[in-house]
């Protein structure tokens, strides 16, 4: 009786009753929306809207599945928690491939394994909001760092969230640690000179590339737990796809007027 009482209240119902109805209201598309463009700081595209629609239906119907097969039975379950059961008895367990399937796998999506360029780099940053000065100061502080190229910068400027030790870091790293303008300039900088001042969203550098590394292929035995990773989800995403499009045909979907959907292969 509890775990009925709970399931009535999770469970979003169809006004007419029928528990093979997937109504999606005007109100709870407008609230979806919503939550998206919170997650994406903007508004989402056209492209983004679909495959928000594609997650939200794909996940009630997940849903319903769970409680078709009885997967609540023995479990005080939340809406998240049932969708997931669903999405393991979907996909099942995958019979690893052998070497040779998986290293045609690899060989078929190299590109995904490169080693990325990488960087190391010493910096000198004042923060926007904390050194109006900042910029006319490292001005100054250039001219003293390039006269003195061995000079400690320990007490110098302030730490961002990147330790002063120099260490191997990828222009998408840095790009978020520093800010893209600052990650620009450390990747096509000379090496042993310091740059800037660079300005970005979060403050003022002066940057110095210690060294450059530039990206390349790795090798099978590099990437092989990689791609085996990669091979198992894909393989686990192509029969969930397929249990969904199975069971759709169980369910009436209703949507707001303009919205149509059409489950992903």
């Amino acid at each position: 009786m509890v775990i009925g009482a709970l399931l009535a209240v999770v469970l979003p119902r169809d006004p007419t009753g029928s528990d093979d109805t997937i109504a999606l209201s005007e109100q709870r598309w407008s609230d979806l929306l919503r939550a998206e463009e919170r997650s994406l700081t903007r508004a989402p595209t056209k492209e983004e809207q679909g495959a928000l629609l594609d997650r939200h239906l794909s996940d009630e119907i997940m849903y319903r599945e769970s409680l078709r097969l009885g997967l609540a039975d023995d479990d005080q379950a939340v809406r998240k928690r049932l969708i997931d059961r669903a999405r393991a008895v979907a996909r099942g367990a995958a019979e690893p491939p052998n070497d040779e399937v998986l290293e045609r796998y690899f060989g078929e999506h190299k590109d995904r394994y490169s080693a990325q360029a990488r960087v190391k780099i010493d910096y000198v940053y004042y923060a926007v909001d904390r050194h109006d000065a900042g910029p006319s100061e490292l001005v100054t502080l250039k001219e003293q760092l390039d006269r003195e190229p061995n000079r400690s910068l320990e007490g110098l400027g302030e730490i961002a969230n990147l330790t002063r030790s120099p260490k191997w870091i990828t222009h998408r790293e840095l790009s978020q640690v520093l800010g893209p303008t600052v990650a620009d300039v450390a990747f096509s900088a000379p090496l042993k000179t310091w740059e800037g001042p660079t300005s970005s969203a979060f403050g003022s550098y002066l940057v110095r590339v210690q060294e450059r590394e530039a990206s390349r292929a790795a090798s099978f035995a590099e990437a092989r737990e990689f791609a085996l990773a990669d091979w198992v989800r894909e393989r686990g995403q192509v029969r969930e796809r397929s249990w969904i499009g199975a069971a759709v045909g169980r369910y009436r979907i209703k949507l707001p007027e303009g919205l149509r959907w059409q489950p992903s292969p």
